[in-house]
């Protein structure tokens, strides 16, 4: 009886044991199991890093090239400014009181007033108007165009639809000053996603043979009325050198 006390309490020793070794063994087991997780979470934390780091690289990459366009626009304006006539001329002053609602724009040969709603920018020189995120309109000095030379304007993809003589809405004298307005409609090509688009345009040449330059006022048709058109003409004012106004 008593050997058999003893080889019981000898078995159950042996299968304790075994069940200790076997839960030491186990723990190696699970340590390994949890070895990959963690390499697993560096892994991702690096690639986080360095995703980051690209990011980083990104935006002053992005910085760097609004940079370089910001000094080729001013490159680009200061190549562009036109050299000012030395050509006397007489002008009558601005009645500023009827452009209370308006804003002066000064340009390097004349200014102009444009609403107070609209804001502005330079595009290579020239004005580009915008209200309410609309483009509406924008500037462009050309060389001498005469009246025969706007009466039948050819370009491609528009359609001259209108001409007519503005007479003197700009009072300035001394100096010969034409005054065009013409109206163009423009299609897209025939092979376009939308062949039925068409924008109607209205512009105005101030124009002088002595000056050898036009002055041309673009302005969207469906946009901005008649008024306002001829208000902002009106406005031009040849920029008052010391030289030129007697």
């Amino acid at each position: 009886m008593k050997r058999v006390l003893i080889v019981v309490i000898l078995v159950i020793w042996a299968i304790s044991a075994t069940g200790c070794t076997a839960d030491k063994e186990v723990e190696p087991s699970s340590a390994a199991t949890m070895e990959p997780s963690h390499a697993k979470d560096d892994e991702i934390m690096k690639k986080d890093r360095a995703i980051t780091e690209l990011k980083k690289e990104r935006d002053a990459l992005q910085d760097k090239v609004a940079e370089l366009e910001r000094e080729l626009a001013q490159k680009s304006a200061v190549e562009t400014t036109p050299i000012c006539t030395s050509v006397a001329f007489e002008q009558e002053p601005l009645q500023e009181a009827y452009y209370d609602s308006y804003q002066k724009v000064e340009m390097p040969c004349y200014t102009i007033y444009i609403p107070l709603s609209w804001s502005y920018s330079l595009k290579g020189g020239e004005l580009e108007f915008v209200d309410d995120r609309t483009i509406v309109g924008s500037t462009e000095v050309l060389t001498y165009l005469n009246r025969s030379g706007l009466e039948n304007v050819v370009t491609n993809h528009a359609e001259q639809i209108g001409f007519e003589p503005l007479g003197s809405i700009v009072p300035i004298s001394g100096i010969d000053i034409e005054i065009y307005q013409i109206k163009l409609r423009w299609e897209k090509p025939a092979a376009a996603l939308d062949p039925n688009w068409k924008y109607d345009e209205t512009r105005v040449y101030i124009s002088s043979k002595p000056l050898g330059v036009s002055y041309g006022f673009y302005f969207s048709t469906e946009d901005e009325s008649a008024e306002t058109m001829k208000k902002i003409v009106s406005s031009f004012r040849l920029k008052p050198l010391d030289s030129n106004v007697r």
